[in-house]
């Protein structure tokens, strides 16, 4: 019999073992954002590059990455309740409450992305010909 195949053939079946039961959990290293934020203007449905946003609740107050992306913002934070508000020069402010990101739970956690779009509509300032 060759001893090398049955030790090969022990490792694959221990390994198995072990997933089945649990005792090592290997986790993904991808780091999903708990938001994903598409800016648009509210007229036309375009992306809006250059907006900023920052997300409250009443443990924090992160700011969205920026876009690079047009109209594109991702936040990295935990799960929670937050308040979205989004600034561009030339458009009224945009504030969306009770955003809600949920943690997927187990063993490695982390957010569940919670999509969110936020249209912008010009401001009167902007709109003026004057």
């Amino acid at each position: 019999m060759n001893s090398g195949r049955t030790e090969i053939c022990l490792a694959l079946a221990l390994a198995s073992l072990s997933s089945a039961c649990n005792m090592e959990v290997a986790c993904d290293m991808a780091i999903n954002p708990a938001i994903v934020l598409t800016v648009r203007d509210a007229a036309s449905g375009a992306p809006l590059s250059g907006a900023s946003a920052r997300a409250t609740s009443w443990a924090s107050n992160s700011p969205f990455m920026a876009d690079t992306i047009p109209g594109l913002l991702n936040l990295f934070a935990a799960s929670g309740t937050y308040t979205v508000t989004v600034h561009r020069t030339g458009y009224q402010e945009w504030i969306q409450t009770g955003v809600t990101v949920e943690d997927y739970g187990g063993t490695c956690g982390g957010p569940i992305t919670e999509p969110l779009e936020a249209s912008l509509v010009a401001s009167a300032a902007a709109n003026r010909t004057d």
